[in-house]
């Protein structure tokens, strides 16, 4: 069997608590107990986000040894520009009074006052920019070259001065008072060559078209031909190859041969004459021989009369006209066996087509 009596049993029955004392004194402080081993690490808090204070700066340290001087960068891109800066107040005005002065007799002329600019004529003045504030005016030439046919280039320096010198038979004459102002060549009078036999008029190939000269006429050598009455007249016959030009036209000529056979001793288109008279001489050693010889033709047959025939001794040949490929062509059969010299002259009277 088993005991089931309790401590209470043994004890007695609780009663209730009774109340507080007081308090009693405090004991002395026991000994330190040894230290307990350490707990496991907590959690890590949160991030504070206050910074803590600065604590205070630790002594320097020593210095460094200098280092190595690096390369020299790029230079960096050029900077805009900057705004233009407000003007400066304007400078004072300055009136000018120009004037046109003769150098040789310093007579004043053209004055124009209150001048402030000038502008010069590009054709005679040019100014040059010399810098510091400063500008050179420079006179140009009045003219660049003076051609002059077979002489040598006049070039122009300067403001000279042109000498026009007049030279045999020529005058020169000036108006400066004309606008523009003008100078004249002329040849008063005669023209006189300054050597005899020398001085032309015109070449071979270069010739006046037309010469105009009064009833004196014109003077060849010893010789003058003039007009007078209606007519050509000369001082000395003419000799040969002489044409005069009219209603009818006139040749005369001189032709030599010392052949025996056939010779031309004129021709002409048979398109210009239709009708044709020749007188006719012709002379050598062995005599003179005169005819005239009268001709007609219709452009294919030549018809012809010979008539007052003069002969001295005999006749030195035989006279005929032809058309030969739209010529017609005066022929002279020579009787000439002894190849002397026959000299032959004619007149030639044409009428025109």
């Amino acid at each position: 069997m088993t005991d089931t009596t309790s401590l209470s049993d043994l004890l007695g029955s609780s009663q209730p608590a009774g109340p507080q004392g007081p308090t009693g004194p405090q004991g002395s402080t026991g000994p330190q107990g040894p230290q307990g081993p350490q707990g496991p690490q907590g959690p890590q808090g949160a991030a504070s986000t206050v910074p803590g204070p600065t604590g205070p700066q630790g002594p320097s340290g020593p210095s460094g040894v200098q280092g190595v001087i690096g390369l020299t960068g790029s230079t960096g891109p050029t900077g805009s520009t900057g705004p233009t800066g407000p003007s400066g107040p304007s400078g004072p005005v300055f009136n000018l009074t120009i004037q046109q002065v003769t150098s040789s007799n310093n007579n004043v002329a053209n004055t124009v006052s209150n001048v402030n600019r000038i502008q010069f004529d590009d054709s005679t003045i040019n100014s040059i920019d010399r810098g510091s504030g400063t500008v050179r005016i420079v006179s140009s030439p009045t003219f660049k070259f003076w051609e002059v046919d077979g002489t040598l280039r006049l070039t122009a320096l300067g403001t000279d001065t042109i000498n026009f010198l007049s030279g045999n038979n020529v005058v020169i004459e000036t108006n400066p008072a004309s606008v523009p102002q003008t100078i004249k060549f002329g040849v008063p009078g005669s023209i006189v060559p300054a050597t005899d036999n020398v001085s032309s008029l015109g070449t071979p190939s270069i010739r006046y078209n037309k010469l105009h000269v009064g009833s004196d006429g014109i003077q060849i050598g010893s010789a003058n031909i003039s007009y007078a009455d209606g007519y050509i007249q000369s001082t000395v016959p003419f000799s040969s190859n002489v044409a005069y030009v009219g209603p009818s036209v006139t040749v005369a000529n001189t032709v030599t041969t010392t052949s025996d056979s056939e010779v031309v001793i004129d021709s002409f288109p048979a398109s210009d004459y239709i009708t044709v008279k020749y007188v006719i001489q012709a002379k050598s050693v062995e005599g003179i021989h005169s005819t005239e010889l009268f001709c007609m033709h219709d452009g294919m047959t030549v018809y012809t009369t010979e008539y007052a025939i003069l002969i001295t001794n005999y006749t030195l040949g035989v006279f005929s006209l032809v058309i030969e490929s739209g010529m017609c062509k005066l022929k002279f059969f020579p009787d000439n066996d002894n190849n002397n010299l026959i000299t032959i002259r004619f007149l030639r009277q044409a009428l025109e087509s």
